[in-house]
Protein backbone atom coordinates (compact mmCIF):
# COMPACT_ATOMS: atom_id res chain seq x y z
CA UNK A 1 0.00 0.00 0.00
CA UNK A 2 1.05 3.58 -1.06
CA UNK A 3 2.08 5.82 1.92
CA UNK A 4 -1.42 7.82 2.64
CA UNK A 5 -0.60 11.77 3.70
CA UNK A 6 -2.44 12.55 6.95
CA UNK A 7 -3.60 15.64 5.87
CA UNK A 8 -6.37 18.67 7.63
CA UNK A 9 -8.75 16.83 4.90
CA UNK A 10 -8.08 13.34 6.14
CA UNK A 11 -8.31 14.03 9.54
CA UNK A 12 -11.68 16.15 9.16
CA UNK A 13 -13.24 13.14 6.95
CA UNK A 14 -11.80 10.73 10.04
CA UNK A 15 -13.40 12.27 12.78
CA UNK A 16 -16.67 12.32 10.90
CA UNK A 17 -16.59 8.57 10.63
CA UNK A 18 -16.03 8.88 6.50
CA UNK A 19 -12.78 7.14 6.04
CA UNK A 20 -11.27 4.33 4.88
CA UNK A 21 -9.76 1.21 6.68
CA UNK A 22 -6.25 2.13 4.54
CA UNK A 23 -6.46 5.75 5.71
CA UNK A 24 -7.57 5.05 9.42
CA UNK A 25 -4.61 2.69 9.55
CA UNK A 26 -2.48 5.48 8.12
CA UNK A 27 -3.24 7.95 10.97
CA UNK A 28 -3.35 5.25 13.53
CA UNK A 29 0.46 5.18 12.36
CA UNK A 30 0.55 8.82 12.39
CA UNK A 31 -0.57 9.46 15.90
CA UNK A 32 1.69 6.65 17.51
CA UNK A 33 4.88 8.41 15.84
CA UNK A 34 5.30 10.93 18.27
CA UNK A 35 3.60 12.69 21.45
CA UNK A 36 3.33 15.86 19.62
CA UNK A 37 0.98 14.14 16.95
CA UNK A 38 -1.22 12.22 19.78
CA UNK A 39 -2.25 15.42 21.83
CA UNK A 40 -2.94 16.59 18.35
CA UNK A 41 -5.21 14.20 17.30
CA UNK A 42 -7.21 14.45 20.90
CA UNK A 43 -7.43 18.30 20.62
CA UNK A 44 -9.25 17.56 17.35
CA UNK A 45 -11.57 15.14 18.90
CA UNK A 46 -12.38 16.96 22.03
CA UNK A 47 -13.29 19.86 19.02
CA UNK A 48 -14.92 17.83 17.23
CA UNK A 49 -17.08 16.07 20.12
CA UNK A 50 -18.03 19.82 21.67
CA UNK A 51 -19.84 20.89 18.41
CA UNK A 52 -22.19 18.03 17.36
CA UNK A 53 -24.22 18.35 13.81
CA UNK A 54 -28.30 18.85 14.15
CA UNK A 55 -28.48 17.52 10.94
CA UNK A 56 -26.16 15.03 8.90
CA UNK A 57 -23.24 15.38 8.97
CA UNK A 58 -21.59 18.04 6.30
CA UNK A 59 -17.65 16.78 6.62
CA UNK A 60 -16.32 20.37 5.28
CA UNK A 61 -19.07 22.24 7.30
CA UNK A 62 -18.07 20.45 10.01
CA UNK A 63 -14.18 20.61 9.73
CA UNK A 64 -14.83 24.40 9.51
CA UNK A 65 -16.23 24.65 12.75
CA UNK A 66 -13.89 22.46 14.55
CA UNK A 67 -10.85 24.05 12.73
CA UNK A 68 -12.46 27.82 14.54
CA UNK A 69 -13.30 26.01 17.62
CA UNK A 70 -9.11 25.08 18.11
CA UNK A 71 -8.86 28.54 18.06
CA UNK A 72 -11.83 29.84 20.45
CA UNK A 73 -11.82 28.95 23.76
CA UNK A 74 -14.77 30.51 24.46
CA UNK A 75 -17.48 28.17 23.29
CA UNK A 76 -19.17 26.30 25.28
CA UNK A 77 -20.20 22.92 24.08
CA UNK A 78 -23.94 22.07 23.68
CA UNK A 79 -24.03 18.39 22.96
CA UNK A 80 -21.07 16.36 22.71
CA UNK A 81 -21.27 13.62 20.20
CA UNK A 82 -20.32 10.01 21.02
CA UNK A 83 -18.08 9.02 17.71
CA UNK A 84 -18.75 4.93 17.34
CA UNK A 85 -15.90 3.04 17.09
CA UNK A 86 -15.08 -0.65 15.21
CA UNK A 87 -16.68 -3.25 18.05
CA UNK A 88 -18.77 -8.40 18.73
CA UNK A 89 -22.02 -12.03 19.53
CA UNK A 90 -22.39 -19.35 20.91
CA UNK A 91 -21.35 -22.30 22.95
CA UNK A 92 -18.43 -23.55 20.90
CA UNK A 93 -16.76 -27.34 21.90
CA UNK A 94 -13.39 -26.13 21.89
CA UNK A 95 -9.83 -27.21 23.60
CA UNK A 96 -8.96 -23.68 23.11
CA UNK A 97 -11.02 -20.60 23.15
CA UNK A 98 -10.59 -16.69 22.62
CA UNK A 99 -12.14 -13.90 22.06
CA UNK A 100 -10.31 -11.03 20.56
CA UNK A 101 -12.28 -7.38 20.32
CA UNK A 102 -10.31 -4.71 17.92
CA UNK A 103 -11.69 -1.68 17.56
CA UNK A 104 -9.87 1.34 15.74
CA UNK A 105 -7.90 2.01 12.67
CA UNK A 106 -7.62 -0.04 9.45
CA UNK A 107 -5.14 -2.61 8.86
CA UNK A 108 -3.80 -3.47 5.58
CA UNK A 109 -2.29 -7.23 4.50
CA UNK A 110 0.79 -7.18 2.64
CA UNK A 111 0.56 -10.34 0.94
CA UNK A 112 4.28 -12.28 0.50
CA UNK A 113 5.34 -12.92 -3.24
CA UNK A 114 4.04 -16.66 -4.69
CA UNK A 115 1.24 -17.46 -1.94
CA UNK A 116 -2.16 -17.18 -2.17
CA UNK A 117 -4.27 -14.46 -2.25
CA UNK A 118 -5.47 -13.80 1.73
CA UNK A 119 -9.47 -14.12 1.95
CA UNK A 120 -10.76 -10.99 3.94
CA UNK A 121 -13.86 -10.83 5.84
CA UNK A 122 -15.81 -7.41 6.51
CA UNK A 123 -19.02 -6.07 8.47
CA UNK A 124 -20.84 -2.94 8.03
CA UNK A 125 -22.73 -1.06 10.85
CA UNK A 126 -24.93 -3.31 12.75
CA UNK A 127 -23.69 -6.80 11.35
CA UNK A 128 -22.54 -9.34 12.33
CA UNK A 129 -20.16 -12.76 10.76
CA UNK A 130 -19.55 -15.73 11.41
CA UNK A 131 -16.33 -17.14 9.57
CA UNK A 132 -15.18 -21.11 10.08
CA UNK A 133 -11.31 -21.16 9.71
CA UNK A 134 -9.38 -23.77 7.96
CA UNK A 135 -8.14 -25.35 10.97
CA UNK A 136 -11.49 -25.23 12.70
CA UNK A 137 -11.34 -22.41 14.66
CA UNK A 138 -14.49 -20.12 14.37
CA UNK A 139 -14.49 -16.07 14.41
CA UNK A 140 -17.41 -13.82 15.00
CA UNK A 141 -16.91 -10.58 13.76
CA UNK A 142 -18.36 -7.78 15.02
CA UNK A 143 -19.56 -4.54 13.07
CA UNK A 144 -17.93 -2.75 11.21
CA UNK A 145 -14.49 -4.76 11.38
CA UNK A 146 -12.18 -6.56 8.94
CA UNK A 147 -10.97 -9.51 9.48
CA UNK A 148 -7.44 -11.04 6.92
CA UNK A 149 -6.84 -14.22 6.37
CA UNK A 150 -3.55 -15.35 4.47
CA UNK A 151 -4.15 -17.77 1.61
CA UNK A 152 -1.82 -20.29 3.06
CA UNK A 153 -3.09 -20.14 6.89
CA UNK A 154 -2.15 -23.25 8.84
CA UNK A 155 0.53 -23.89 6.44
CA UNK A 156 3.72 -22.30 7.56
CA UNK A 157 1.56 -20.75 10.96
CA UNK A 158 -1.81 -19.55 12.27
CA UNK A 159 -2.13 -15.70 12.37
CA UNK A 160 -5.03 -13.57 11.16
CA UNK A 161 -5.01 -10.05 11.43
CA UNK A 162 -8.18 -7.89 12.70
CA UNK A 163 -9.26 -4.16 12.40
CA UNK A 164 -12.65 -3.89 14.32
CA UNK A 165 -13.90 -6.28 16.76
CA UNK A 166 -14.06 -10.38 17.15
CA UNK A 167 -14.64 -13.42 18.99
CA UNK A 168 -12.25 -16.34 18.78
CA UNK A 169 -13.27 -19.94 19.42
CA UNK A 170 -9.35 -21.51 18.94
CA UNK A 171 -9.06 -25.04 17.98
CA UNK A 172 -5.83 -26.33 19.68
CA UNK A 173 -3.09 -27.39 17.55
CA UNK A 174 0.10 -29.44 18.94
CA UNK A 175 3.08 -27.17 18.50
CA UNK A 176 1.19 -24.69 16.31
CA UNK A 177 -0.43 -20.97 18.55
CA UNK A 178 -3.01 -18.87 16.70
CA UNK A 179 -2.01 -15.11 16.72
CA UNK A 180 -4.30 -12.32 16.25
CA UNK A 181 -2.53 -9.48 14.62
CA UNK A 182 -3.28 -5.44 15.39
CA UNK A 183 -2.19 -2.50 13.96
CA UNK A 184 -0.33 -1.98 17.27
CA UNK A 185 -0.34 -5.32 19.48
CA UNK A 186 0.11 -8.95 18.45
CA UNK A 187 -2.18 -11.20 20.58
CA UNK A 188 -0.80 -14.82 21.23
CA UNK A 189 -3.59 -17.61 21.69
CA UNK A 190 -2.34 -20.25 24.90
CA UNK A 191 -4.80 -21.96 24.92
CA UNK A 192 -7.29 -19.33 26.17
CA UNK A 193 -10.42 -17.11 26.32
CA UNK A 194 -9.56 -13.57 26.47
CA UNK A 195 -10.98 -10.24 24.98
CA UNK A 196 -9.07 -7.53 23.07
CA UNK A 197 -10.05 -3.99 21.89
CA UNK A 198 -7.77 -1.41 20.66
CA UNK A 199 -8.68 1.80 18.35
CA UNK A 200 -6.82 4.45 16.15
CA UNK A 201 -5.00 6.86 18.40
CA UNK A 202 -6.18 5.15 22.07
CA UNK A 203 -5.09 2.22 24.11
CA UNK A 204 -5.36 -1.61 23.54
CA UNK A 205 -7.14 -3.33 26.23
CA UNK A 206 -6.51 -7.32 26.60
CA UNK A 207 -8.65 -8.97 29.38
CA UNK A 208 -8.06 -12.71 30.18
CA UNK A 209 -10.97 -14.74 30.64
CA UNK A 210 -9.46 -18.32 30.62
CA UNK A 211 -5.84 -19.22 30.54
CA UNK A 212 -2.99 -17.47 29.11
CA UNK A 213 -2.27 -15.08 26.67
CA UNK A 214 0.87 -13.55 25.49
CA UNK A 215 1.19 -9.56 23.61
CA UNK A 216 3.64 -7.42 22.38
CA UNK A 217 4.41 -4.42 20.50
CA UNK A 218 4.44 -5.32 16.46
CA UNK A 219 7.92 -4.73 16.48
CA UNK A 220 9.04 -6.61 19.60
CA UNK A 221 10.78 -9.57 19.62
CA UNK A 222 8.88 -12.54 21.11
CA UNK A 223 10.62 -12.57 24.44
CA UNK A 224 9.40 -9.43 25.11
CA UNK A 225 5.86 -10.35 25.10
CA UNK A 226 4.05 -9.88 28.31
CA UNK A 227 2.22 -12.38 29.81
CA UNK A 228 -1.60 -12.21 31.53
CA UNK A 229 -3.76 -15.18 33.25
CA UNK A 230 -7.97 -15.10 33.89
CA UNK A 231 -8.53 -12.05 35.58
CA UNK A 232 -6.17 -9.89 34.35
CA UNK A 233 -7.66 -6.78 32.17
CA UNK A 234 -4.19 -4.99 30.84
CA UNK A 235 -4.28 -1.75 28.83
CA UNK A 236 -1.56 -1.23 26.75
CA UNK A 237 -0.02 2.45 24.93
CA UNK A 238 3.12 4.35 24.86
CA UNK A 239 4.71 3.52 28.31
CA UNK A 240 4.73 0.27 30.36
CA UNK A 241 1.06 -1.35 30.34
CA UNK A 242 -1.44 -0.85 33.36
CA UNK A 243 -2.41 -4.40 34.90
CA UNK A 244 -5.29 -5.06 36.91
CA UNK A 245 -5.44 -8.22 38.21
CA UNK A 246 -8.15 -10.31 39.99
CA UNK A 247 -11.30 -9.10 38.23
CA UNK A 248 -14.72 -11.18 37.79
CA UNK A 249 -14.38 -13.34 34.73
CA UNK A 250 -17.66 -14.34 34.31
CA UNK A 251 -18.72 -10.85 32.77
CA UNK A 252 -15.84 -10.50 30.31
CA UNK A 253 -17.43 -12.26 27.46
CA UNK A 254 -21.47 -12.34 27.64
CA UNK A 255 -21.39 -9.77 24.79
CA UNK A 256 -21.49 -13.19 22.46
CA UNK A 257 -24.92 -14.14 24.03
CA UNK A 258 -25.82 -10.95 22.74
CA UNK A 259 -25.69 -8.71 26.04
CA UNK A 260 -23.20 -6.15 26.73
CA UNK A 261 -22.32 -6.39 31.03
CA UNK A 262 -20.61 -2.88 32.31
CA UNK A 263 -19.05 -2.60 35.67
CA UNK A 264 -17.90 0.83 36.46
CA UNK A 265 -17.41 1.98 32.89
CA UNK A 266 -17.19 5.63 31.60
CA UNK A 267 -20.04 6.64 29.62
CA UNK A 268 -18.40 7.46 26.78
CA UNK A 269 -16.93 4.29 26.55
CA UNK A 270 -20.21 2.55 26.58
CA UNK A 271 -22.20 5.18 24.33
CA UNK A 272 -19.65 4.53 21.85
CA UNK A 273 -20.11 0.29 22.09
CA UNK A 274 -23.81 0.63 22.12
CA UNK A 275 -23.48 3.02 18.80
CA UNK A 276 -21.72 0.39 16.70
CA UNK A 277 -23.82 -2.29 17.71
CA UNK A 278 -26.94 -0.20 16.71
CA UNK A 279 -25.58 1.72 14.16
CA UNK A 280 -27.14 4.50 15.49
CA UNK A 281 -24.97 7.76 16.87
CA UNK A 282 -25.31 8.61 20.50
CA UNK A 283 -25.05 12.38 21.90
CA UNK A 284 -24.96 13.69 25.18
CA UNK A 285 -26.67 17.10 25.64
CA UNK A 286 -24.30 17.60 29.39
CA UNK A 287 -20.98 17.30 29.03
CA UNK A 288 -20.05 16.27 32.35
CA UNK A 289 -22.24 12.94 31.68
CA UNK A 290 -19.30 11.79 29.16
CA UNK A 291 -16.97 11.36 32.39
CA UNK A 292 -19.43 9.62 34.61
CA UNK A 293 -19.15 6.15 35.41
CA UNK A 294 -22.48 3.54 35.75
CA UNK A 295 -22.92 -0.24 36.09
CA UNK A 296 -25.38 -2.18 34.22
CA UNK A 297 -26.69 -4.92 31.42
CA UNK A 298 -27.64 -3.98 28.34
CA UNK A 299 -29.67 -6.23 25.43
CA UNK A 300 -27.45 -5.85 22.50
CA UNK A 301 -30.59 -6.65 20.30
CA UNK A 302 -32.69 -4.35 21.78
CA UNK A 303 -32.17 -0.64 21.38
CA UNK A 304 -35.66 0.64 23.25
CA UNK A 305 -34.16 -1.70 26.22
CA UNK A 306 -30.75 -0.01 26.27
CA UNK A 307 -32.47 3.39 25.74
CA UNK A 308 -34.84 2.80 28.57
CA UNK A 309 -31.82 1.44 30.61
CA UNK A 310 -29.36 4.07 29.73
CA UNK A 311 -32.35 6.77 31.04
CA UNK A 312 -32.29 5.35 34.10
CA UNK A 313 -28.98 5.38 34.89
CA UNK A 314 -28.45 9.05 33.65
CA UNK A 315 -32.01 10.78 35.11
CA UNK A 316 -32.06 11.96 31.45
CA UNK A 317 -34.97 11.74 28.76
CA UNK A 318 -33.47 9.81 25.25
CA UNK A 319 -34.98 11.45 22.39
CA UNK A 320 -34.78 10.15 18.38
CA UNK A 321 -33.62 13.41 16.10
CA UNK A 322 -31.73 13.86 12.91
CA UNK A 323 -28.21 13.35 14.39
CA UNK A 324 -29.17 10.51 16.06
CA UNK A 325 -30.33 9.96 19.71
CA UNK A 326 -29.96 12.36 22.15
CA UNK A 327 -29.91 12.06 26.24
CA UNK A 328 -31.28 15.37 27.67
Amino acid sequence: MDEIPVTDDLLARHVAGESSLDEDQAIAMWVEASDANREEYERLLTAWQTRPPAAPVDVDAGWNRVSAQLHAEDRTPDVIPIPSRPRWPTTLLRLAAAIVVVAGAGYAWTATRGTPEPTVYTTAAAERLEVTLADGSTVVLAPRSTLTVPGDFGGRGREVELVGEAWFSVTHAEGSTLSVRTPTHVVRDIGTVFTVAARAGSLVRVAVIEGEVGVRGVEDPVDAERRLVAGDVARFGLGEPKVTSGMPTDSLDMWHHGILDVNDARVGDVLADLATWYGTPFFLGDTTLASRTITGTFSLDSLPQALDVLGLLLEVTPSREDSGIVFR
